[in-house]
């Protein structure tokens, strides 16, 4: 097309959209969608070489408007993933969408200088291209090195480091690309759409990475892709899955139907079993409603989860399963994990030379899941990290200079082996896997998978293999719909029936008085199970599109916590829920004999004297029903701990 005809054929395209385009300040946005209706030559002129014919639509803009406006396009239909794109798409526009990972500060940048020449007075305008100064080589004069700056033209510019979003990876290791932003598109009132771990498409030109742009300053001929941004969009709103009248007439349909069963067994259908624990699971995709306090915070919807258990198990294949059927989640694991893979932390920027902000998994699963396989393995100043976004949703950094604080509204699924391989039911839980108590009990549910004999379970999960090779499992939902009807609860904000006060209460006393049974000193279930069991109650009445949570709600979660507590928090040789046992290595029962062990000892002593004879110990532990092994192995314990010493072979001293 000649450049006289596409200019007529602009400016009366302009015409026709004039009323259309959307005005704001010095920003016009153009819907590309209306440039398509109207004349698509012209539309894929702008995609196929967008520079040059971005060019003309700004004079055709110009011309029927009589003044200039940054152009800013919108709805470009086809996205790109990072991943694919190539040398063919240098110079095309792109839309681009994916999480920003990181964010550098807003710089001047020197575009154009104009150079005076001392001798002859001529002018000589030079475009920057590099980070360093560009002056001309010779004057038209013939004179050298005789110039001096008549005047530059700075523009602001920021740069930004976009990864692709999980979903699109289909398993594969998500791409980055680093985003060039200028002018209006570095405006403060863009930043809240510009920090670490927001959900963005971005609306650009292909190209390969400047000059100026790279540590080194020069021209190499091997590079990498660069996006010049025409426009940013938010998509933090609006998740990725749009859901179409259909798709919203399907979830209505499998709402009415037992839904949390039919997510359930679509959730990872080629593993027998564990349904307790996929309902959680699918519970916790969902979350709870958030709530303003009367402080201005707002209460956390996360729910946490951790899965241990003996090797071989599938721990590790359900978590894949719920980071591929989960919307904005993620998936890392613990012995592969730095610091930054997890939290933030401030890195040295290759453009600017100065610190900026990179988030990791925890802040771009923002609004999802995490899932962390391996996490016993984990760097233990790592672990620190899971901390404040488990219990606060956010991340803080404090460090280079950069203060800032990234939500991280995630919930955390992770997977944990016993130190010795299997797990022992009757040993606690904080015995058996190497994590710190603190973040063990941020976890509102722990479940304990075990690999024990029992026939007609192993009958019915070898038949279910043996189908699964032989033809095509049924998939249930497809992961597809699996995901919108999960971003369709999510949305939802169902309020608590007042008709729940009773059923909570009784469920909250019944199982505290089985805390003091025997008189015990055990840790009864406290108010972060009891919130555990409201966000879950919650997410069921949200998965069945209900607006109230009802009684129905709060047995299916009271269902989950009960398999729960008696899997890793019931003490049988006491008849007892203790939830020391979770968080602490010594369960209540051993606690009550070491301190039976301690008060015939200190009677003892008061009857004898200060030595006390081991026959004399082991008369009254026969007494109190404890047999010589096992009164042995409290009286080496109570050494260890210092409560007492054995100055002689046979004959105990007490310590003060």
């Amino acid at each position: 097309m000649e450049t006289y005809e596409l200019e007529i054929e602009l400016r009366l395209l302009v015409n026709q959209i004039k009323n259309k385009v959307k005005i704001e300040g010095k920003v016009m946005y153009i819907d590309l969608n209306d440039i398509l209706d109207i004349n698509h030559k012209v539309y894929d002129l702008l995609i196929e070489d967008f520079e040059k014919y971005y060019y003309f639509l700004n004079q055709a803009v110009k011309n029927v408007f009589l003044k200039d406006y940054e152009i800013r396009l919108t709805n470009l239909r086809v996205n790109t993933n990072i991943s694919k794109i190539r040398v063919s798409n240098i110079g095309q526009l792109l839309s681009v969408k994916g999480i920003i990972k990181r964010t550098t500060k807003v710089i001047p940048r020197v575009y154009e200088i104009s150079y005076l020449c001392e001798n002859c007075g001529t002018i000589t305008t030079i475009k920057q291209e590099k980070r360093t100064k560009i002056k001309p080589l010779r004057c038209v004069c013939g004179k050298k090195d005789m110039f001096n700056e008549d005047d530059c033209k700075t523009k602001d510019i920021q740069e930004i480091n976009l990864e692709e979003s999980h979903e699109s990876t289909e398993g594969k290791q998500p791409q980055q690309i680093r985003v060039y932003l200028e002018g209006e598109l570095t405006d403060r009132t863009l930043n809240s759409k510009l920090q670490p771990g927001k959900r963005v498409e971005i609306i650009g030109v292909v190209k390969k990475l400047p000059a100026f742009m790279s540590a080194k300053d020069e021209e190499l001929n091997i590079s990498e892709f660069m996006l010049q941004s025409n426009n940013v969009i938010s998509l933090e709103e609006d998740d990725d899955l749009i859901i179409s009248a259909d798709d919203e007439e399907k979830i209505k349909d499998i709402a009415k139907n037992n839904p949390l069963d039919l997510l359930t067994n679509s959730l990872v259908p080629e593993i027998y079993g564990n349904n307790m624990v996929k309902k959680a699971i699918v519970l916790q995709m969902i979350k709870g409603v958030s709530k303003k306090k009367a402080n201005g915070n707002v209460s956390q919807n996360d729910i946490h989860i951790l899965l241990c258990g003996d090797v071989g198990v599938a721990k590790s294949q359900i978590l894949k399963a719920a980071s591929i059927k989960s919307p904005k989640s993620r998936m890392v694991v613990g012995t592969k994990t730095s610091k930054v893979a997890l939290g933030a932390m401030a890195v040295r920027d290759e453009m600017l030379g100065s610190w900026s902000l990179e988030c990791g998994a925890i802040v771009q699963a923002n609004g999802g899941i995490l899932c962390v396989d391996e996490l016993d393995k984990m760097h233990k100043e790592h672990l620190a990290d899971l901390l404040e976004p488990m219990s606060a949703a956010s991340v803080t950094v404090n460090k280079a200079g950069i203060s800032a604080t990234l939500p991280a509204n995630t919930s955390i699924l992770a997977a944990a082996n016993p130190i010795h391989g299997n797990y022992e039911l009757s040993t606690p839980l904080a015995k058996q896997i190497d994590l710190p108590p603190p973040i063990i009990n941020r976890f509102d549910l722990i479940f304990v998978l075990i690999d024990k004999p029992d026939e007609p379970f192993d009958s019915s999960m070898i038949e279910h293999v043996f189908r699964a090779y032989k033809e095509t499992p049924k998939l249930g939902i497809p992961n597809d719909l699996f995901k919108k009807y999960i971003t369709y609860c999510k949305k939802l904000k169902p309020s608590i029936s007042d008709n729940l006060l009773k059923p909570i209460q009784d469920f909250y006393i019944n199982l505290r008085k089985k805390s003091e049974r025997s008189n015990a000193r055990g840790i009864p279930i406290n108010m972060r199970s009891i919130e555990g069991l409201i966000k879950l109650s919650e997410a069921h009445a949200k998965l069945r599109l209900s607006d109230t949570v009802e009684k129905i709600d709060f047995d299916a979660a009271k269902e989950i916590m009960i398999y729960c507590l008696s899997q890793i928090g019931y003490d049988e040789e006491e008849g007892i829920y203790d939830l020391s046992r979770i968080t602490e290595k010594v369960p209540l029962s051993h606690r009550k004999k070491i301190d039976i062990i301690l008060n015939i000892l200190d009677s003892l002593e008061q009857k004898f004297g200060k030595d006390i004879y081991y026959k004399e110990i082991l008369f009254e532990c026969e007494k109190q029903s404890i047999p010589k092994w096992e009164m042995s192995g409290l009286l080496d314990e109570l050494k260890r701990m210092t409560k007492i010493i054995e100055p002689r072979a046979g004959v105990y001293n007490l310590l003060a």
